[in-house]
């Protein structure tokens, strides 16, 4: 066995434990549309660094070997070099888009010359090239740009294909006999690009899911025909089949991924989704981006739901502040119709059911303690990883070296009933907390907080909302009490407006949630 073998079966089986150790279910779609031999091309949409590596390589059917486009970053030192090029990595040059030029497309072309190449000499010995044609990972409400990259490296293929056909002949009267006939619009390549969308229910959250789509393949050989008509440039007609294959690359990448417009919209239709099914957890994964895109569908196209949107953007964001989450929210105090009046005083009734609930939440942790314990070294490499190799802001890091750190501490032995628990018992306190020491912000002060900040901008996104994002000023720093009592009054709010307008909608999307198992939040106002 090749020693290039034997790392890319290590990987495979560290990006198992990775992948394993830190989601729960990881729900793979689409498996028939990988062929198990053949050259292949995988275009990934790329929002979780190098976890979608892990991702794909621990999910990919037939287990077939994956050579990456990396970062030539990742290529420098003597060590990553030795084990990223035996692992089939393929160095890739980039720039980000503050230090283009007028001639950065023709800088980068040659620059990046030798990875087309040893792309093409892959492809030709029906190997796997796994490229994210959003050229980076960010982590944005909607995909933001697919690079012609995939595309590219299938046009090279193509031609190469041609060129070594004419080059095996042995007379000029037998390559012009083929260039009249069967070559005329050049040789069956068998390439695919398979686009490959991989969401995250929450890539942040330890033990959250994960859902991966391959796509309808795409046949590189209906496109590569215009190649070689005649009476058009090589160039004019490369830049026009690679515009075609990259157009219907992000189609199929956009239908297998969850887009919203901005982020109000989308965190409106994420905060929606907990609200109808109680937890993310209770949605299927089969239908978690379906179910997902019919939300943003449904906030971005009806404008009675402005008020709607407004309400579960603000519920989302106080949920945010106050560091509480949704479903555990609801198990430690549920929100019935008798209560759901806004001037009802909950204070006394909270703390009831506080103090009926603590004591027996705290006998339970304590019964975990001894496996609590034995899986203190992975709670500590992945929170040690986040805090000293990730940025603030930068969602996509946090979950990658989350991943990482805690699938090599925890491996495939994780008890999540104790991380339930340990977040139910921090719910309680701070439940505590807030009505114990009530603090009254004003209105304006409030405002600061009626919604998430975005996550930090990456330079190599060429078309995002970069501008809004760094004209965004984060709020001052809060403890988390002082919010629980105003995102209380969110939460009823939200229920209301959002149980209000769907028993009185009709739409295609209402009806399409509720058939998947939606429940409308019976509250009065």
């Amino acid at each position: 066995m090749e020693f290039k073998h034997i790392v890319q079966g290590g990987l495979r089986q560290l990006s198992l434990w990775i992948v394993d150790g830190w989601y729960s279910d990881v729900h793979v779609e689409g498996a028939s549309n990988v062929p198990k031999t053949g050259p292949l091309i995988l275009a990934a949409t790329h929002h979780n660094e190098i976890v979608d590596v892990a991702v794909l390589s621990a999910r990919i059917p037939h287990e077939r070997p994956i050579g990456y486009w990396a970062k030539s970053s990742m290529f420098k030192h003597p060590f990553t070099k030795f084990w990223m090029e035996n692992s089939g990595a393929l160095s890739v040059t980039r720039n980000p888009n503050y230090v283009e030029t007028s001639n950065a497309s023709t800088s980068d072309t040659s620059s990046n010359g030798g990875l087309f190449k040893d792309t093409v000499k892959a492809l030709s010995q029906g190997q796997v090239i796994g490229i994210f044609p959003e050229g980076t990972s960010y982590t944005l409400p909607a995909i933001a740009q697919v690079l012609p990259g995939a595309a590219r490296a299938a046009i090279e293929y193509a031609r190469s294909v041609r060129r070594e056909k004419l080059e095996g002949m042995k007379s000029d009267r037998e390559r012009q006999i083929y260039l009249n006939g069967v070559g005329r619009h050049g040789e069956v390549t068998g390439l695919r690009i398979v686009p490959v969308g991989i969401v995250y229910e929450d890539k942040e959250r330890y033990m959250s899911r994960v859902c991966v789509g391959f796509g309808e393949p795409i046949d590189v050989d209906k496109y590569t025909q215009e190649l070689f008509q005649e009476g058009i440039s090589h160039v004019d007609a490369a830049k026009c089949v690679v515009k075609k294959l990259n157009a219907e690359l992000e189609r199929r990448l956009l239908a297998l991924t969850v887009n919203a417009p901005d982020w109000g919209t989308f965190y409106a239709a994420q905060m929606a989704m907990k609200i109808l099914w109680g937890d993310e957890e209770n949605v299927p994964l089969e239908t978690w981006v379906k179910i997902m895109q019919s939300l943003v569908d449904m906030f971005s196209s009806d404008p009675k739901l402005d008020s709607v949107r407004k309400a579960l953007v603000r519920y989302h964001a106080l949920l945010y502040y106050t560091g509480i989450d949704h479903a555990i929210l609801e198990e430690v105090l549920p929100l019935s119709p008798t209560s759901a009046n806004l001037t009802y005083p909950l204070l006394w009734d909270t703390f009831a059911k506080i103090a009926v609930g603590f004591p027996v939440a705290l006998a339970q942790f304590f019964a975990f303690l001894p496996a609590f314990f034995f899986h203190v070294p992975g709670y500590i490499t992945a929170l040690s990883a986040v805090r000293m190799l990730s940025g603030p802001g930068e969602a996509e890091t946090k979950a990658e070296y989350g991943a990482a750190g805690g699938g090599i501490g925890i491996g495939l032995t994780v008890l999540v009933s104790l991380v339930w628990l340990m977040r139910r018992l921090m719910t309680f306190g701070k439940l505590i907390l807030g009505r114990a020491l009530p603090c009254n912000l004003s209105m304006q002060e409030l405002q600061k907080y009626n919604i998430r900040p975005p996550p930090s901008v990456n330079v190599f996104i060429k078309n995002d909302q970069s501008s809004a994002v760094r004209a965004t000023k984060r709020p001052p720093p809060i403890t988390p009490h002082k919010l629980v009592q105003e995102m209380l009054l969110a939460r009823l709010q939200a229920h209301i407006s959002l149980g209000n307008y769907m028993r009185h909608s009709d739409s295609k999307e209402t009806t399409f949630l509720l058939s998947q198992g939606g429940r409308v939040p019976f509250v009065v106002a």
